[in-house]
């Protein structure tokens, strides 16, 4: 349901407000005691959702919607991690109430929970649904990936057929086809990926087709056919290689039933998928969509997404109104992060075009951290505004100011913060006391990330622009 959804969503800022401030705890044993407890109770979560997701799919109410309270360490009264103590129950405790939300919202016995979204606004957030031409003319460029992948794979495809038919076993021409067309992807890292498995499902599924010709039973293959129908769907986008497995065995059982004189033609099948393979691996760098290229493009959108939610988070209304622009500029962020998380997988690319990693792994790391870091200010606002003073109120904007010009690589890492793993770092009080000073060191912690961030990005732009053989010692130098 929609409430579900709202709550999955507000869980997410959750989860990844749960890993800041750890390093605080310490490696004595008190620390990994109190990392237990906490790793204890997000098990204890992880178990309520599995439940909740098997009572979605079985269309019943949850068997459970509780939790067990979760057991601290006794702490001296003058460990500075009593308030740090403080901090992670209440976490956990907002925890708890969007977990056990979505319990009662699939609960068919209670009262459906109001939304905290109207419908209206709720369609904002939904992808639209079908293909207007203007997606079509935005891609009608050579440097767009879409066009790329298309004139690649009609280049493969049309190669593949005119060299099935003349190939001296040209009795199924359109296996070498329809080789290349499953294995062939939109980048390198998935085509080799499905190469592989492409290959070994086949030859496992040959070595599979000879065991089943030992047996001469009509009766026996038509069964084996139908239930490799059913597999051979039912896995190609979970285990490719089970379908792959499937496939070849449909393919082979369905020609020779077809025409049992030329027998089970396992070499043709093992042969055209190779060659398929060959082939697609070949076109892969034919009109080439290295990741590289649209890194730029990726990275900027990115820290534009940062930038924006840094400010609605930390300076909207809190109205109906402040609320939508806010959820709309959090989904902005993350789905550019998803996208600059993409090129991470380009390790298989030539050298000469890989992204550099490290740079992107740390614009990842920092953004996603700056990103709990807001969210948990937001939620501070939402529920404590109230406590907030005016003087800190106003120092909202001028600090929203900071972390963008700390996401664009124009502010230096804070020195105060170096050494985030000094107890002394933490305030007098604690959070539920005074959440005051608690709210101006997440405006510090915050500040150290999006630097970092902001550093990581301008230290990416450098790599990328530099020559191929000059890029490995600017990374080095970073």
């Amino acid at each position: 349901s929609a409430a579900v959804l709202l709550h999955v969503v507000e869980l997410r800022d959750l989860m990844l407000a749960s890993r800041l401030d750890l390093e605080l705890l310490g490696e004595d044993p008190v620390g990994q005691q109190m990392r237990a407890a906490l790793v204890g109770r997000l098990k204890a979560l992880g178990v309520l959702l599995d439940e909740y997701r098997d009572a979605l799919l079985d269309e019943r109410a949850p068997a459970m919607n509780t939790v067990r309270p979760t057991r601290w360490p006794e702490l001296p009264p003058q460990d500075p991690r009593t308030r740090l103590q403080l901090v992670l129950q209440d976490r956990l405790s907002h925890l708890d109430g969007e977990v056990l939300a979505m319990g009662r919202a699939l609960d068919l016995a209670q009262p459906v929970p109001p939304l905290a979204l109207d419908a209206g606004t709720l369609r904002q957030f939904v992808t639209p649904v079908g293909w207007p031409m203007g997606l079509l003319r935005a891609q009608l460029h050579l440097d767009s990936p879409v066009l790329r992948h298309a004139l690649r794979s009609t280049l493969a495809l049309a190669s593949a057929y005119f060299i099935a038919l003349a190939l001296p076993w040209a009795s199924h021409p359109h296996w070498l086809v329809l080789s290349v067309a499953v294995v062939l992807r939109g980048s390198l890292d998935q085509t080799l990926e499905r190469r592989n498995l492409r290959v070994l499902g086949t030859a496992i599924g040959c070595g599979l087709m000879l065991a089943l010709s030992l047996i001469p039973s009509q009766t026996l293959w038509i069964v084996v056919l139908q239930v490799a129908v059913g597999i051979a769907h039912a896995f190609v986008t979970r285990r490719y290689l089970v379908t792959a497995i499937a496939a070849t065995m449909l393919a082979l059982l369905q020609s020779h039933l077809a025409d049992p004189s030329h027998g089970i033609a396992v070499s043709e099948r093992l042969a055209d998928t190779v060659l398929g393979a060959v082939l697609a691996w070949a076109f892969s760098y034919v009109l080439p969509a290295w990741e590289r290229r649209n890194l730029p493009r990726a990275l900027k959108r990115a820290q534009h997404a940062l930038q924006q939610y840094a400010l609605q988070a930390m300076t909207a209304a809190m109205t109906p109104a402040g609320a939508l622009t806010q959820r709309m500029a959090r989904r902005q962020a993350y789905d550019a992060l998803a996208a600059l998380s993409a090129p991470c997988s380009a390790a298989r690319e030539p050298r000469r075009v890989r992204p550099p990693q490290d740079e992107l792994n740390a614009v990842l790391d920092h953004g996603y951290r700056l990103m709990a870091h807001l969210s948990m200010m937001r939620q501070s606002l939402m529920r404590r505004g109230k406590e907030l003073d005016g003087d800190l109120m106003a120092e909202m904007p001028a600090a929203a100011a900071k972390l963008q010009r700390a996401l664009a690589g124009q502010e230096p890492v804070p020195h105060a913060v170096q050494a985030l793993q000094d107890w002394s770092l933490l305030p007098d009080v604690g959070p539920l006391e005074d959440i005051r000073p608690w709210m101006r060191r997440r405006m510090q912690v915050s500040l150290d990330d999006a630097a970092r961030a902001g550093q990581a990005a301008e230290a990416a732009f450098a790599a990328m622009a530099a020559p191929p053989e000059a890029e490995m010692s600017v990374s080095r130098l970073n």
